[in-house]
């Protein structure tokens, strides 16, 4: 009896197999600027549903802002200001370099989703990035225009519309520098811990070098070239430059901080056009590392 309905059993499998249709073969995968709008789309999403997140930037900004117009309101335009004026960028430079540090939780809760659906073959890592891009860049840029309208008319910096703008410009490329460090040390380490330990480290590292605690021309020969490894000395520099550059005062500030070695306008736009180069470096680094150091 056993050996019959087994054989039956059988019987029926093979009988249903001849009759069902041939499983069909997986569609086409979507084209790269379809999977890309569909990731932008969800993250997007993603950070409107976390607005708790995006709220508490915007009144960090508000709020450090206001504290900063406060404390050094309407410097008068005399060399008596200069002090004020450098420690009002100084704390600036400072302020955006810890801006940095609660996104790296985030990059490293998403990395864990994008170790899943990249090893599903979803999308890979150039489409992860352009689409973190895509959400990461116009909050960044709210977070500026909110924390440089208020804080730079309330101190009374440079009234020229060329110097503020400019001073956008360059608040904008540090911070966004700053991001892409935190992301590619959450894409390289295994921990928020060690990810937040490791980002103090080059922050300490890069405050240290940036030209605001020492000058480079105080800094020992052999040691003057390590400024230029410092993200910060380039924001810094290009600050200092913007504000006291064809003023009545100032000029000692510039002398210094070493920032003498070329022209300023030629300067201020070379240490931009470096900030900008340190990003596409670091984002080329954390394709690679999002490429070959991660597997699910």
């Amino acid at each position: 009896n056993v050996s019959r309905i087994i054989k039956e059993e059988i019987d029926g499998v093979e009988q249903c197999a001849k009759d069902s249709t041939p499983i069909p073969k997986p569609t086409q995968k979507p084209m790269m600027i379809t999977r890309l709008f569909i990731l932008t789309a969800r993250t997007w999403k993603a950070s409107i549903r976390n607005a708790n997140s995006m709220l508490l930037r915007s009144l960090a900004a508000i709020g450090i802002a206001l504290l900063v117009g406060m404390v050094f309101f309407q410097q008068p335009n005399n060399a008596t200001s200069s002090d004020n004026r450098i420690r009002s960028l100084l704390f600036l430079i400072c302020v955006f370099a810890l801006f940095c540090v609660p996104a790296i939780s985030k990059f490293i809760e998403e990395r864990l989703l994008y170790n899943r659906e990249h090893a599903g073959h979803v999308y890979g890592p150039l489409e992860y990035l352009l689409s973190s891009w895509a959400v990461e860049v116009p909050t960044l840029l709210a977070v500026v225009l909110l924390y440089g309208i208020i804080s730079y008319w309330m101190v009374g910096l440079n009234p020229g519309a060329d110097r503020f703008f400019f001073f956008l410009l360059i608040i904008f490329l540090v911070i966004q520098t700053g991001f892409s460090i935190a992301q590619l040390i959450s894409a390289l380490v295994t921990s928020v811990n060690m990810a937040i330990a490791t980002f103090f480290v080059v922050l300490v590292y890069s405050l240290l070098l940036g030209g605001m605690l020492i000058s480079k021309s105080e800094l020992p020969q052999e040691l003057q070239w390590a400024t230029r490894t410092s993200y910060l000395y380039y924001g810094y520099e290009t600050l200092v430059i913007n504000e006291f550059d064809q003023r009545s005062f100032g000029t000692e500030e510039i002398k210094w901080a070493g920032f003498d070695e070329l022209e300023p306008t030629q300067l201020k736009w070379t240490n931009a056009g470096s900030l900008a180069g340190w990003i596409v470096v670091l984002n080329c680094l954390i394709y690679l590392a999002l490429r070959f150091l991660h597997r699910e």
